[in-house]
């Protein structure tokens, strides 16, 4: 910022601002020329006028002179006269009027002049922002505090300029009795507050103070408060509807009503004139009888005295009752909270920060779910004490259910961590707002274990699981279902059935309906094996939050036993005739799983079929015929008489056994069985006789 000639190479800036009009001096003997402070909204009939002014020994006096657009910067301010445009740079100024939009940043500019010579431009430095500031509004504190209390004041800042624009950031100072307190910056809001402890006895000011860079000046606010040691109030009571309220908290009056009783009973003032004023911010349009500022007797012996308060709309909001009389300078202010008398209608509730499904929550043992409360938008309700309940419906003692903060202790802070242990059932919680008639009571919650095993039992086609695991024949669908255990409340929680298999069973060869890994809440899936493979595989139960049960060892089988096993008799595969039999010599049937086979363990019966001769006691076997066995060896054997006999196996739930070849019973003595013949008679007991060189038949 030099002028060319070396009369005038260094300046200043003094900022002259009446109203809206901003002078710049230009002076020859100082260095630097300060910023010029524009504000956002100086615009139409409330524009900046810049007025520049040479110093008395400047060359550029009485020379042409105009704005310059650099090129290097779009301005996003108005300024006229335009650049390039020339007036007379007389002694008392040359003025540019400055119109700054209401829209836009903050922003730090430089507005160049220059004369009708070649002499180096002069720049000056503008700042465009919210620096004219006003104090917008403003929440007294307590005008008699007691002392001991502290005392809160609050102001609001706004532009200057543009109506209703409130500023943030902006350093508020505080001062009691003219000396500095606190400096509180104001919110996203423009609210500053202050709270002031250990103010004395007797009369104060409060001062708030904001700045304004735009005219270097402070625009005050003052509070008037007086500390009082004790309340000429601290005997009154005060009664809504009947009911006595506590002075120093929230209190709750119903909304849209028209008769709402006011009673005041206040003996130090008895036959004393009282009046109740309202400080009604919410625009709630409570009427009084008898009228709001009107002064009311109180009896001459009781101090008693009645309003009744009447609104046309069911309105929430807040409402200040404040009562006083020109006995004494105290008031007595009660907190009301116009709302509904049902708490639903003033706040939502959230468990873990969802709201409550119409069926209920869940809650694991031994886990906290917190429990909050929240003021919906307009509603008043936040300091007015809200109790949390708990009602036990079944299955549980009060002690299996706790809160922190304890259940029907009044609260303000609308949080609650609840938290159940040692038993499984259900319970219902509740909140009431102090005063109010209709509480929220909350669908009805279910407690249960954070171990799966202990709510349900497993079922596989209708039957408990035994340990070795279930079997599955293939291609047929099975159902698995979770049948809830005494007592427990389980029913509906989000369960899903997954699978793992063991090689050569593949998880693919399984199929479930509904879906494997989706969660549902009828806890049944048919499930089916694949019609071409058998095999090993287990089955998982999960629940979020508990632990999985787990179903082991599952055997997949053909429902044809011969795919699953290889049948000996005596260690040799039966021939396609049929095994021989002699009489009480025993032989061992064995069963053979074949390789892969996951049979093993599945009962297996040997059943016996007379043919032909034979009684059915003539063949027995050990173990006995008809038996499950798991052991698949079996000693047989026949007695007493000859014949034939069919032997077959069959695996338990299997559609087809094993049917072996028809097997022949004889006796050890060949003579039992055939009658020799000698030339077609029977031989002698003496024997026969062969003639030399003769042919004798037999």
């Amino acid at each position: 910022m030099a002028f060319p000639d070396s009369q005038a190479t260094d300046c200043s800036t003094r900022a002259d601002y009446r109203d809206n009009l901003m002078t710049i001096e230009i002076k020859a003997e100082l260095a630097e020329t300060g910023p010029v402070y524009i504000c956002h909204g100086a615009t139409g009939d409330q524009h900046h006028i810049l007025k520049v002014m040479p110093a008395d020994d400047s060359p550029w006096a009485n020379q042409q002179v105009s704005r310059y657009d650099d090129g290097e910067q779009m301005l996003p301010i108005d300024v006229v006269p335009a650049a390039d445009e020339y007036q007379t740079f007389l002694p008392e100024g040359a003025e540019f009027k400055i119109h700054c939009p209401a829209s836009g940043t903050d922003a730090d500019l430089k507005l160049w002049l220059r004369s009708e010579f070649t002499a180096v431009p002069y720049g000056i430095d503008l700042h465009l922002g919210d620096y004219r500031r006003v104090i917008a509004g403003s929440k007294p504190p307590a005008g008699f505090p007691q002392l001991g209390e502290p005392v809160v004041a609050e102001i609001t800042v706004g532009s200057f300029y543009i109506s209703g624009k409130l500023l943030a950031a902006v350093d508020v100072e505080w001062l009691l009795d003219g000396e500095l307190v606190q400096t509180v910056p104001t919110e996203g809001t423009g609210k500053s507050t202050v709270s002031i402890s250990g103010i004395g006895l007797g009369e104060h000011t409060i001062t708030a103070s904001v700045y304004s860079e735009y005219d270097d000046s402070k625009t005050t606010h003052d509070f008037k408060i007086n500390v009082i040691s004790e309340s000429p109030w601290k005997d009154a009571t005060v009664e809504i509807n009947g009911k006595r309220v506590p002075v120093d908290q929230p209190i709750w009056l119903p909304r849209g009503k028209s008769d709402n009783k006011v009673k005041l009973t206040a003996p130090l003032f008895a036959g004393k004139a009282v009046q109740v004023n309202a400080v009604d911010s919410d625009g709630l349009n409570i009427e009084a009888n008898p009228a709001f500022g009107q002064d009311v007797p109180l009896d001459d012996i009781t101090g008693v005295a009645e309003w009744t308060l009447t609104q046309d709309e069911a309105k929430s909001g807040q409402l200040k009752l404040v009562f006083l009389t020109t006995v004494v300078t105290p008031t007595l202010e009660l907190d009301c909270r116009v709302m509904s008398d049902n708490l639903a209608d003033e706040a939502d509730v959230k468990i873990d920060g969802v709201a409550v499904p119409a069926g209920g929550n869940w809650f694991i043992r031994d886990k906290a779910q917190t429990v909050t409360l929240t003021p919906k938008s307009g509603s008043p309700l936040a300091g007015l004490p809200v109790t949390l309940a708990c009602t036990i419906k079944s299955g549980l003692d009060v002690a299996n259910v706790v809160s922190a903060p304890d259940f029907d202790s009044e609260q303000t802070s609308y949080s609650w961590a609840v938290t159940g242990k040692t038993k499984s059932g259900t319970f219902q919680l509740s909140l009431a707002g102090k005063g109010m008639t209709t509480p929220i009571n909350l669908a009805i919650s279910k407690l249960v274990s954070s171990n799966l095993a202990d709510e349900v039992e497993v079922k596989i086609g209708g039957q408990s699981v035994p340990s070795g695991g279930s079997v599955f024949f293939r291609g047929q669908a099975k159902d698995v279902e979770l049948i809830p255990k005494s007592g427990s409340p389980i029913a509906g929680y989000p369960i899903a059935l997954a699978r793992t298999a063991t090689s050569p069973l593949l998880p693919t060869d399984l199929s479930s309906e509904p879906a494997f890994e989706a969660p549902n809440t009828t806890h049944n899936w048919r499930v089916t094996g694949a019609n071409n493979k058998s095999g090993i595989f287990q089955l998982q139960l999960t629940a979020q939050g508990m632990t999985t049960v787990n179903v082991t060892a599952n055997k997949l089988l053909s429902s044809n036993l011969a795919d699953e096993v290889e049948v000996k008799i005596g260690g040799v595969a039966v021939p396609a005739g049929g095994n021989w039999f002699i009489r009480d010599k025993s032989q061992t049937v064995t069963l053979t799983p074949k390789s892969g086979s996951p049979l093993a363990g599945l009962p297996v019966t040997l059943a016996c079929t007379i043919k032909d001769g034979l009684d059915v006691d003539n063949v027995v076997s050990a173990p006995g015929f008809g038996s499950e066995q798991t052991t698949y060896s079996w000693s047989v054997s026949g007695k007493t008489k000859s014949g034939t006999f069919q032997l077959s196996l069959a695996g338990k739930g299997m559609t087809t056994p094993i049917n072996l070849a028809i097997s022949k019973l004889v006796s050890s003595n060949l003579a039992d069985e055939a009658t020799p013949l000698l030339n077609g008679k029977v031989i002698s007991d003496t024997g026969a006789t062969f003639a030399g060189g003769g042919k004798n038949k037999r």
